[in-house]
């Protein structure tokens, strides 16, 4: 007579099957922990740990974190982090060992349009003048946006704010005053979106 065993390979669990990062703005991330458990009496090696997908470079297993075995009746944590680089939802799969996790996030930016007032390149003469500018944030998040001269010529005769701050899909204005010190002046503004982690 034979006996016949049969003996269940240990698994990993993990405790989500789906992170959400939400709406994260370009050039900043979002970081997620995932808990890994092994519930077998022997300790399970981790085979596999890595994103699948169209846009999978969005998102980054942090190597640190990621560990090769876990003990018996033990679990670990790995860091999962989303960095957008486009604007739009972005969608990869996790996958550790047997199991899938599902991954989504939201790229966001403010979009810049002038639409009122003189161009960005400001040249009057003549006398003091004052010029509003109306800029239209057209894209998906909050625009911060420090004003700074680029290039120009007595660029000093001509004073404007510092910051602009306009809500997604909202306007705003800023005046540019030129003080009419000497004869011409000319000057280029550029507008610089801030980012923060």
């Amino acid at each position: 007579d034979s006996v016949a065993f049969t003996v269940d390979a240990p698994t990993l669990d993990v405790n989500r099957s789906s992170v959400d990062f939400g709406s994260v703005a370009l050039g900043t991330s979002n970081t997620t922990k995932l808990n890994l458990t092994n519930n077998a009496s022997t300790s399970i090696s981790v085979r596999s740990l890595f994103v699948v997908g169209s846009r999978a470079g969005a998102f980054r297993v942090d190597d640190s974190t990621a560990p090769e075995t876990i003990p018996a009746t033990s679990n670990r944590t790995v860091n999962v982090t989303f960095r957008p680089t486009d604007r739009g939802n972005v969608s990869g799969t996790l996958v550790v060992n047997q199991n899938e996790v599902g991954l989504s996030g939201e790229g966001v930016a403010p979009r810049i349009q002038v639409t009122s007032g003189l161009p960005p390149e400001i040249t009057t003469s003549g006398g003091a003048k004052n010029a509003t500018i109306t800029v239209e944030n057209t894209g998906n998040t909050d625009l911060n946006a420090s004003i700074t001269p680029q290039r120009g010529e007595n660029t000093e005769s001509f004073t404007q704010p510092n910051w602009l701050n306009i809500s997604a899909g909202g306007s705003g204005s800023f005046d540019v005053r030129f003080d009419g010190s000497t004869n011409f002046g000319f000057v280029e503004l550029r507008l610089n979106p801030q980012t923060r982690d």
